[in-house]
């Protein structure tokens, strides 16, 4: 750290006023037990500061007399600079004061170097730029500002007793529409040659300053880094440092929402819990309402705001609803999802054309849909045999439910009917489910693409018992129910 003050200049003019080739003295004056003389110290930034011709640099006394304080003064440019508002230019000061040592001619002995030397690699995003690397100790040389690699090479100069000494600034700054998500760091990622160890503390970085965004966002930032002098870092460990960080767009002035994801369009009808996420710009602003028969839901219609969250860090996030749907056990139901845009937020195209009104998009909870195979008899000499009835799920294939208890998407069932008198007489050539005649009107139209009846077969012709065989395929289930009710006397005639 460094040891010594420095006074501030500060004068007074008119607004519009131009000053010309004026001059103005700032001291360094060492703190207690320490000693300064001008050849330590330097100006590196006059050539970039509006309104500076100059910065010169002189012992007031002798140099590192105990007594001595160093000068330095400015002059401004004598082309002219218009004041119109306050204005602050900060010189960048490199050098350190002397620790006092009073058997040392002038302290020259006690001014001590440790080695720092290393690369530095720029591995942020393109869209960030290195502005400036600039040396802040006289012991130390930057080159290849503005390009990569950088190298930081030479020794700290440092007086007796410091440990952790200002060597450089780095300078970064994104594009305008970029931003800083993390603020960079030097991480290190090469150390060869001689197999020389670096300490963990060999250098050390810290954020000098920063500039934000009208959103509060970082754009710019300033590293200092500092050299610890008890671990040098000696030229001979060819060490590597990586310029890391995250960056990522800038938040827009014009934000969207851009899209809704609710999950499948299908609730279970013995209840569902569903993750209601709605994509876009953060900061964006909605209004979201789930409606079962016109009415909504309990908890909603809501008003949100789109804030960052997660690892979605491009300028975009996601806003998370759970939502508890109930039961809908013997009666179906339809829940309409809308989202409409607020204030200045914008709608994304993949939520429909603007002009197209608030977007709505609807989740059915629908019964469980049955199949049926029933039977119709002619004749009152005998019973038709009980029905069977298969329980499915809406819009599923029959196989996929194989999983369940007592279930078989391919079942034979076989049937034994008695007649109290009479008998059977069984016709072969009508056994084919496409006959007119096959199926009862009071059942469905046959429809193979949803359940098959295969191996349909009669025995027992001449008797008066009837035993009927029948495979029953179940190829997919609908939201609807089924029933196949099938005419015994079309292929067997009781008499």
């Amino acid at each position: 750290m460094p040891n010594y003050t420095i006074t501030t200049k500060t004068t007074g003019e008119p607004s519009g006023a131009a000053i010309n080739s004026q001059s103005g003295e700032i001291f360094i004056t060492p703190n207690s037990g320490f000693v300064v003389g001008a050849s330590d110290f330097s100006v590196t930034n006059v050539g970039s500061l509006a309104g500076i011709a100059s910065a010169s640099i002189a012992d007031v006394g002798t140099a590192f007399a105990i007594d001595n304080i160093v000068k330095i003064t400015v002059v401004t440019d004598s082309s002219g600079f218009n004041i119109t508002d306050d204005a602050v230019r900060s010189l960048a000061i490199s050098g350190n004061a002397r620790r006092f040592n009073a058997s040392s001619a002038n302290n020259v002995g006690d001014l001590l170097t440790s080695d720092f030397n290393f690369t530095i690699n720029n591995n942020l995003d393109s869209t960030v730029t290195v502005t400036s690397v600039t040396s802040q100790n006289s012991g130390i040389t930057i080159s290849g500002t503005g390009s990569n690699p950088i190298s930081v090479s030479g020794g700290v100069q440092y007086s007796d007793g410091d440990v952790k000494v200002l060597a450089a600034d780095i300078e970064l700054d994104a594009t305008s529409t970029n931003i800083l998500d993390d603020l960079p760091n030097l991480a290190e990622n090469l150390l060869n040659f001689n197999n020389e160890e670096i300490s963990d503390d060999a250098l050390t970085t810290i954020v000098k300053s920063s500039t934000q965004n009208s959103s509060g966002e970082t754009t710019g930032v300033t590293l200092s880094l500092y050299a610890n002098t008890k671990h040098p870092i000696p030229a001979s460990a060819a060490a590597f440092f990586d310029l890391a960080g995250d960056t990522r767009p800038a938040t827009p002035t014009t934000v969207q929402i851009k899209n809704i994801d609710f999950g499948s369009e299908i609730l279970n009808p013995y209840g569902d819990t569903r993750q209601i996420k709605v994509y876009g710009d953060i900061g964006a602003t909605f209004d979201l309402d789930i409606r079962e028969s016109g009415t909504s839901i309990t908890g909603f219609p809501i008003s949100e705001t789109i804030v960052k969250s997660g690892s979605l860090t491009k300028g975009e996030s996601v806003f998370t609803k759970s939502v508890d749907f109930a039961s809908s056990v013997g009666a179906a139901k339809t829940y309409s999802i809308t989202i409409d845009e607020t204030g200045t937020t914008t709608r994304g195209s993949a939520l429909g054309d603007f002009h197209s009104g608030i977007p709505t998009f609807e989740i059915n909870q629908y019964v469980n849909p049955k199949f049926t195979l029933s039977f119709h008899r002619t004749g009152v000499a005998y019973s038709e045999p009980a029905s069977i009835v298969v329980n499915g799920r809406p819009n599923i294939d029959g196989s996929v439910l194989n999983y369940l208890k007592d279930y078989s998407s391919v079942k034979d069932y076989t049937f034994t009917i008695v007649a109290g008198s009479g008998t059977f007489t069984v016709n072969s050539a009508k056994f084919a489910v496409t006959d007119s005649g096959m199926f009862h009107t009071d059942g469905d139209a046959y429809d193979d693409s949803r359940v098959s009846l295969l191996g349909l077969s009669a025995a027992g012709n001449g008797t008066n018992t009837l035993t009927l065989s029948i495979t029953v395929m179940i190829n997919k289930f609908t939201t609807s129910d089924l029933t196949y009710d099938i005419n015994i006397g079309h292929f067997a005639v009781h008499s």
